[in-house]
């Protein structure tokens, strides 16, 4: 019933939502709205509107779109397909190109702090006993501003060549040994993330009684599935998942070291600096700002892309403030000799460190495959070239599980070491390398030239303009 001006209320009926039986009569793209979560409701209160000449830009976001994509911007799953340049169908094997970026600012913002803040921050206290409480904070921040620096280059170059794609940009500015050195580095960087994150998982288990190994192993029947699906999109509910476990685990950590630190008081066995470890550090710290190679999708989803660069300056200025303050608190509770190298095992025993372990352990199985699915990608297109799923199927799935299976391997003989292991799969800071080279070659092709992209962007042309130099 409703009241119009007064009169009495009048009984309004409204008509039924479609049925499952429209599907068949819908159009595909139709037919995709009706089956996602909640769709036959949005269309019910669309259609409703429309009777009511409502028009569409005033009605609530939340009948546009499932929740997955209106969060999408924050996830970035579905972005990460276009990291190098080889976004391809899974069905057809064609490029395809992702639509025009709807994020705005503040999706964007909590994106790059999702990207930062992850697991690496947990290394940093473990990593702070290797630096000391004074050289620490400032190889942090020094880190912190030469990839600014070099973050800012590679945008630059990103506008001059009108890509957002390395492997492209690579190809343009240098030609086609750096566009295949930049596809080894993102390899090598993905690759790494994988074999520590399961090292990392292993280590955790370990503290609860698991052997290593087997902690290892046990993760396979989860990933190896995983591994094989052909589009980052289909994670986007677990890495949303995996985002909520890991800022829960990170805010008991943070409330227990505060609480720890002002009871008890900092420990004796804290130095300023350590010579002879202090290099391990700086792999610590380059560990802790991962997700580089994830900018360019990320820039790719915003609505205004000018931003990006003030937006990432800011929160890297944020993020580098946070990962101190968390390192120096914790490595000053713990001291030298107590702190571990995975700041959760410091962690009293009790219900709630185990559901903090338990949490950050599945969230990290998550992440695995997340970071695999680049990898595997440029492996494929070495191995196959460009081509429709169900041509290399049976060999291109064999690729990703017995790489998988290396990985693993890996993880078990870097794990004896996990800090050593760490500090190598960061060893080279491979965003500055690739800014630096990239900005270099742009500044030598100061003349106006057209080259076609081969591989996945066959016969597109790219035109390079003078204006970014080293």
């Amino acid at each position: 019933f409703c009241h119009v001006d007064g009169q009495a209320a009048q009984p309004v009926f409204l008509d039924r939502a479609r049925s499952a039986d429209d599907i068949e009569k819908a159009s595909p793209r139709e037919s995709s709205r009706l089956l996602a979560p909640q769709g036959f409701r949005r269309h019910f209160l669309n259609s409703q509107a429309d009777e009511a000449g409502i028009p569409t830009e005033q009605r609530p976001e939340a009948w546009q779109q499932p929740f997955l994509d209106r969060v999408r911007p924050l996830v970035m799953s579905g972005y990460y397909d276009s990291l190098l340049g080889i976004s391809l169908d899974p069905d057809t094997g064609a490029d395809r190109v992702l639509a025009q970026g709807s994020a705005s600012n503040t999706q964007v913002c909590i994106t790059l702090v999702k990207m930062f803040v992850g697991s690496g921050v947990t290394f940093l206290p473990g990593g702070f006993s290797y630096g000391g409480w004074l050289f620490s904070p400032i190889m942090l921040f020094v880190i912190a501003i030469v990839q600014g620096v070099a973050v800012a280059r590679l945008i630059s170059c990103c506008k001059q060549l009108d890509s957002n794609s390395y492997a492209d940009i690579a190809l343009v500015a240098v030609g086609r040994g750096c566009e295949f050195a930049v596809q080894m580095s993102l390899l090598a960087s993905v690759f790494g993330v994988v074999i520590c994150y399961m090292a990392f998982v292993a280590k955790l288990a370990s503290s609860m009684g698991m052997h290593p190994t087997m902690a290892v192993f046990l993760q396979l029947p989860f990933v190896m599935p995983l591994s094989l699906m052909r589009s980052l999109g289909q994670f986007d509910s677990a890495n949303l998942c995996g985002s909520m476990l890991i800022v829960f685990g990170l805010m008991v950590v943070v409330a227990y070291g505060m609480g720890s630190l002002v009871a008890h008081g900092a420990a004796k066995d804290v130095a300023p600096f350590y010579p002879s470890s202090a290099g391990i550090f700086v792999g610590f710290a380059c560990f802790a700002f991962e997700g580089v190679h994830l900018l360019l999708p990320i820039r790719a989803s915003m609505k205004n892309t000018d931003m990006f660069v003030p937006l990432y300056m800011g929160v890297l200025a944020g993020v580098a403030v946070f990962y101190v303050v968390f390192a120096l608190l914790n490595y000053l509770r713990y001291g030298k000799t107590e702190v571990e190298t995975v700041v959760l095992l410091n962690l009293p025993h009790g219900v709630l460190t185990s559901i903090v372990q338990f949490g950050y352990m599945f969230a990290l199985v998550l992440s695995i495959p997340l970071n695999f699915l680049p990898g595997a990608r440029i492996l494929e297109l070495w191995a196959f070239g460009i081509g429709k799923k169900s041509d290399h199927f049976g060999a291109s799935s064999s690729l990703r599980l017995s790489s998988m299976a290396v990985c693993a391997l890996l993880a078990i003989k870097g794990g004896e070491n996990f800090d050593k292991l760490l500090a190598l799969s960061s060893a080279l800071p491979l965003e500055v390398v690739q800014a630096r080279l990239v900005c270099y070659g742009s500044g030598l092709r100061h003349h106006c030239c057209r080259s076609v992209l081969h591989g996945p962007h066959i016969g597109r042309d790219v035109t390079c303009n003078r204006g970014v130099s080293s």
